[in-house]
Parts: structure tokens; C-alpha cells; sequence
């Protein structure tokens, strides 16, 4: 939910009048503690809510610099943001994920990618056969074909997870 300005500066001011903490405020106005702390650390280092960049392109270089900034010094997402006067603690947070889940390539900028229109499928789908008519050779068949599947699966499942422990364990410095 976004809140106007001078809800976010009421917000902050009564914060900073002090006698209440960041949870009892949040639950006094209806908001969650750590929008709160974002919208104080905001204040608090720009000194208004007025000054946020509007949405844009970010390059892979101002990407990889705000990660591996936070990184050094062991900074949340927004705390990140706050630093680099990024809009959302979110965005950092996706470029986290997709340097871990595939590295620098995966932080490139990419053109938007057009919807394509659905299809209006020409056949109709085949009415389901009722188990009762079902041969047991029919039946046998598609539990066979099913556990193929299932083990399928898992052994995908076991090797992305492997991978994701190769990831993790190969994390920049």
C-alpha cells in the first residue's frame, strides 16, 4: 500500500519526538514496522520524501557496485537503498536473488518482452475416460508413466538444489 508524503512525514516526526518504539507506532497507525524504519533511515538521511528517483534503468556496473557494497558492509536491502537513493528496498532485493540464482549475466538489462496474444484452441479437449471402463493394463500403464515422472522430478529437483549450495558456497567477497 503506498501512503502520501505527509502521512510518511507525520509518521517520522512522531517517531522522532521519541517515547514510543517503531512497533507500537506501527500498530498506533496501521502500518508495518519495517515500512516505519524505511520511511525514519529514509528521513533521516535525506532529509525529506520529496527527492526519490523516479523509476529507471539501472546499469549492470551501478548493479554490481550497490551489491557488492552491501556486501562489504554487511548492509540490508534497505538500508542499500537509503544509501544509493534507490526508490525500493525490493529492487535490491531482486538483484540479490538474481546475481545468486545466475551471476553478473543475470543482472543485464533486457528489452521488455511483448505479451503474445492466446490462441483459441481449434480442437476439443478429449472427454476424460471414466476409471470404471479403464483396463487394468490402461491403469498399470499410466502408474507406470506417473513414477517415471515423479522420480524425473525429483532427481531435477535434487540436482537445482545442488546446484544452489555450489552457488551459495561460491559467494563474492
Amino acid at each position: 500500500m503506498k501512503y502520501d508524503r505527509r502521512f510518511k512525514l507525520a509518521a517520522v516526526r512522531r517517531y522522532q519526538r521519541g517515547g514510543i518504539v517503531y512497533r507500537d507506532l506501527a500498530n498506533e497507525l496501521g502500518i508495518s514496522k519495517s515500512a516505519l524504519q524505511r520511511w525514519v533511515a529514509w528521513f533521516q538521511t535525506r532529509g525529506s520524501f520529496t527527492d526519490r528517483k523516479p523509476a529507471q534503468a539501472y546499469t549492470i556496473e551501478f548493479k554490481m557496485a550497490v551489491l557488492q557494497h552491501m556486501w562489504e558492509n554487511r548492509l540490508s536491502h534497505s538500508q542499500t537503498a537509503v544509501f544509493f537513493n534507490i526508490p525500493a528496498h525490493s529492487i535490491v532485493g531482486k538483484w540479490a536473488r538474481l546475481y545468486k540464482t545466475g551471476g553478473a549475466n543475470a543482472l543485464m538489462l533486457r528489452p521488455r518482452e511483448t505479451a503474445t496474444p492466446m490462441t483459441i484452441p481449434t480442437t476439443k479437449p478429449e472427454a476424460p475416460s471414466k476409471d470404471a471402463e479403464r483396463t487394468t493394463e490402461q491403469i498399470l500403464k499410466e502408474n507406470e508413466q506417473l513414477r517415471m515422472e515423479n522420480a524425473y522430478l525429483k532427481k531435477l529437483q535434487a540436482l537445482v538444489a545442488s546446484q544452489g549450495s555450489k552457488a551459495s558456497a561460491k559467494k563474492p567477497k
